[in-house]
């Protein structure tokens, strides 16, 4: 017998199909055949086949099920594949073939090959693998517990796979092969940057590194408009290897992403994250809120801390919310019980997670980190679970860490729950700043292969406000293009104009309009200069100011405007044309005389 899950459920006796039924009768062999030879209680089969609601005679419905399929898979003298036991059914799968137990096999091999640096062999295991893959497992019944749960695992098999046979294909020369179907593959899937890694190495070594260092610009985009991040550092070195003609194509995505990031300074904010895990430890639980602008360092600190946390043998969950992206209610909490194993309640409220999330605490032996990001962009039902867990985790092993940005940034007017409780006397809030003048020149020599002079540092400091991500990118900059230091830290790396342009593209209109316009003005200038050159009123600018100082655009510094840095500054006036520039210019030179000279003057600027 031949059964196959993959694309729809086919059952076939030498290479004849064999019809199997109506939906409830193919859904008991499907129940049946996920469980792969283990035997499926009464009870379990029924909630499988039927869900909340069987009819009043589910057993005996269940039992005339499984009469019809034992009649079908039976075969002259074969032995009965479906075996009745005291408190369920077994479907024996004998000598018989089974899509999905092939496709494990073959990508175990693949794996396994690969890890011994035997390529050829992990690709045509990989590939067959593929093969078997038809399509999403059991469609018919996609609404289905049983399913959805089998189908999940699966599918994060096959990314393995899929990422097995690029790697091992690579290294056994098959990159023009592979190229159109790595670009399918990043086209279908933009947000996993192993396929742009390998992307990048399959055009490199087809002797294509202009459309290699193209792709990664495409891979820089899409990151930064779907989910507001650069590149990860696997991605930004393997872009600075093809620049200097010195890529290596050989290594695969793992060992070369096993370097991990190096944590400059926040020796006192890591103290404070072992202190409190600590004493959660010891059964008194906190919620320690990490914020701060972008780029400041705040998932760097606490993945670094995490990471430290698994490899001593305790649990670390992490979810991070999606910006721009729609989700239902209580997403990031749902995910969290489904990474901890725990059953999903009954009703999905606010209560009942938190109830849920305290048991599990109770019955683990040891602690759990549990770290959340971007929470207070999410739904006002996820807030309310922090509201209600807060005041009960000083009795658990569960320490809550929450990233988020500014805290308490925007105006008074617009706070949200979130920021409510952030103000609570039991919540820890630990606010990020810029790194020190001798954390900035660690951070620049190390990433950037040069010794910095003390002037060039302290140029560095001001300009980008000590903000890690900005040192960095410089320093990348320099490194991948050769440049004098004094040079490359005059300029705005692209990857850093991408995330300023971002913030800015999500202003309100009048808002940006204002931020183009003091960008062109310059630094520390009076409000009322921006209302004059911005054609609008104080009022309006000032309402600007706010939401730039809630995108981490500007800081609160009145009477004048400020920019959160002069890199921030540089990048936001880079986006207006030259022409529009001159109108800037012009307006100013308008407002500040009513001389017909000056009037002049100006319409000629603009000329």
């Amino acid at each position: 017998m031949e059964y196959k899950l993959f694309g729809s459920l086919d059952v076939s006796r030498g290479g004849i199909a064999i019809e199997i039924g109506g939906l409830k009768q193919r859904a008991v062999l499907a129940v049946l055949l996920v469980a792969a030879g283990d035997v499926v209680d009464f009870d379990r089969l029924i909630d499988d086949v039927w869900g909340a609601a069987p009819p009043p005679k589910a057993k005996a419905s269940l039992r005339a099920y499984v009469a019809n399929l034992r009649r079908l898979l039976s075969h002259g003298a074969d032995a009965d594949r479906l075996i009745t036991t005291q408190h369920g059914y077994r479907l024996d799968l004998g000598n018989d073939t089974l899509d999905t137990h092939a496709f494990e096999a073959s990508a175990r091999a693949a794996r396994s090959a690969l890890a011994v640096g035997d390529a050829d062999t992990a690709f045509r295991a990989a590939t067959a693998a593929m093969t078997l893959w038809r399509g999403d497992l059991l469609p018919e019944f996609h609404g289905h517990e049983f399913a959805r749960v089998e189908s999940v695992r699966l599918g994060a098999m096959l990314v393995d796979v899929v990422d097995a046979r690029f790697d091992a294909g690579l290294r056994i020369g098959k990159h023009t092969e592979l190229i159109p179907q790595l670009e399918a593959a990043v086209a279908a899937t933009p947000l996993r940057e192993p396929l742009w890694g390998y992307l990048l190495r399959a055009l490199t070594a087809a002797d294509r590194g202009f459309e290699a260092l193209h792709a990664y610009d495409r891979a820089t985009d899409v990151l930064q408009c779907r989910l507001g991040v650069g590149p990860s550092d696997f991605l930004r070195d393997l872009a600075d290897g093809i620049r200097r003609n010195c890529v290596v194509v050989e290594p695969a995505w793992e060992t070369t992403h096993e370097s991990r990031r190096r944590i400059v300074g926040r020796t006192a904010e890591t103290a404070q994250l072992h202190d409190a895990h600590r004493a959660a430890v010891a059964g008194h639980g906190s919620l320690l809120v990490v914020c701060g602008e972008n780029g400041i360092g705040k998932t760097a600190l606490v993945s670094a801390f995490t990471e430290e946390i698994l490899r001593t043998g305790f649990d670390s969950v992490w979810v991070s919310q999606p910006d721009g992206v729609p989700t239902s209610p209580l997403w990031a909490w749902t995910r969290i019980l489904r990474e901890l194993r725990i059953e999903d309640p009954i009703e999905a409220t606010a209560p009942a997670i938190v109830e849920a999330l305290l048991a599990e605490a109770d019955r683990r032996e040891r602690s759990v980190v549990v770290v959340l990001d971007n929470l207070e962009i999410s739904d006002a039902a996820a807030v309310d679970v922090l509201d209600l867990i807060v005041g009960r985790l000083c009795a658990s092993r569960i320490l809550l860490i929450v990233l988020c940005a500014d805290c308490h940034s925007a105006s008074a007017g617009r706070r949200t729950a979130f920021d409510r409780i952030v103000d609570r006397s039991d919540v820890v809030t630990r606010r990020l700043r810029g790194l020190r003048l001798a954390e900035v020149a660690n951070l620049f020599g190390s990433v950037g292969g040069c010794e910095p002079t003390p002037e060039l540092i302290a140029r560095l400091h001001r300009r980008t406000g000590g903000n890690p991500f900005y040192v960095r990118e410089i320093a990348r900059t320099v490194r991948s293009f050769a440049l004098p230091p004094v040079i490359g830290v005059a300029c705005v790396p692209d990857s850093v104009a991408g995330v300023i342009r971002r913030r800015v593209s999500q202003l309100p209109r009048a808002a940006r309009h204002m931020v183009e316009v003091a960008a062109v003005i310059g630094d520390d200038v009076d409000v009322q200069t921006v209302a004059d050159a911005a054609g609008s009123t104080v009022a309006a600018v000032q309402r600007g100011i706010d939401a730039a100082v809630s995108a981490g655009l500007m800081v609160a510094a009145e009477p004048t405007i400020r920019f959160a840095n002069d890199l921030v500054r540089q990048a936001v006036g880079a986006q207006v044309g030259v022409v529009r520039r001159a109108e800037i210019h012009a307006r100013i030179g308008v407002g500040s005389s009513s001389a017909p000279a000056a009037r002049q003057d100006a319409l000629q600027l603009v000329r």
